[in-house]
């Protein structure tokens, strides 16, 4: 069954050339596991609630096996630094879309 990986993140304001290189470095990895970016997004206003994440990523994947794999893989290992250096928070899970 397909699941879904979203990642949720504060942008650091200093960090557009990383958030451009991880995003080469990635993305390829996504769809080689056969995943799919289905949306990317950044933060425009609050409609209910707060605390709200400033970036958001959603992609799906065949199943959670694919996803972890991507994730634990050497080649995703190479892509960190950068992901370190765009976000000043960063975290991603998988769920079961619904």
């Amino acid at each position: 069954m397909s699941v879904i990986m979203t990642t949720l993140g504060t942008l650091n304001p200093n960090g557009a050339a990383a958030l451009g290189k991880y995003a080469e470095i990635v993305v390829p990895l996504i769809h080689a596991a056969g995943g799919e970016v289905v949306c990317r997004s950044v933060f425009r206003e609050g409609l209910v609630g707060e605390g709200f994440p400033q970036f958001v990523a959603t992609i799906r994947f065949p199943d959670a096996d694919r996803a972890r794999g991507m994730i634990r893989s050497e080649a995703y290992q190479r892509a960190v630094p950068f992901r370190n250096d765009a976000f000043l928070d960063v975290r991603t899970f998988i769920g079961d879309a619904v």
